[in-house]
């Protein structure tokens, strides 16, 4: 680890880059699609939020462009930067880049999410009552059993409620 000032002039450490977890080559990107489909149609922050089978809260999100991770998919539990959890990033290439939180249902879900992508994200809100993408609770007895509403649906190029 390498030690560097802030901007305020505290001493800050800095960690070891991310590797790639050993043995999990976990390829999204099905997931990738998403996001770019969801941007050509004018989303700034993309969100899919989904849950561990141990029932903890997992969002991804696509780092913005000054991030020095543009374009990839950061996973975080979704609470505010700075008190929230981090879990690793996904990069262009699909390798999960763990952080040092170690949480195996991450990766669990994660590789659920390489697989089928819809399915997963639906699963949280036929889990929760709220959009998958959005956030917003689902009202519609339909978009309740797809897991997300017709708006982001579109957005996001899914199929709903057919």
């Amino acid at each position: 680890m390498s030690t560097y000032q802030n901007s305020l002039g505290f001493p800050r450490t800095t960690p070891p880059p991310l590797a790639p977890r050993a043995g999990v080559q976990v390829n999204i990107l099905g997931v990738f699609s998403l996001f770019e489909q969801a941007i050509a149609n004018r989303l700034k922050y993309p969100k899919i939020r989904l849950q561990t089978r141990t029932g903890a809260p997992v969002v991804l999100s696509r780092a913005g462009d000054k991030s020095k991770y543009t374009g990839q998919v950061m996973i975080t539990d979704g609470r505010p930067y700075g008190s929230n959890v981090y879990y690793g990033r996904v990069g262009m290439d699909g390798v999960f880049y763990r952080s040092a939180v170690d949480s195996p249902a991450v990766v669990e879900l994660l590789e659920r999410l390489a697989c089928d992508p819809a399915e997963v994200a639906g699963e949280y809100g036929r889990l929760t009552g709220q959009c998958c993408f959005c956030g917003l609770p689902l009202t519609d007895a339909r978009s309740t059993a797809v897991g997300y509403g017709p708006v982001c649906a579109g957005k996001f190029g899914l199929s709903w409620g057919g």
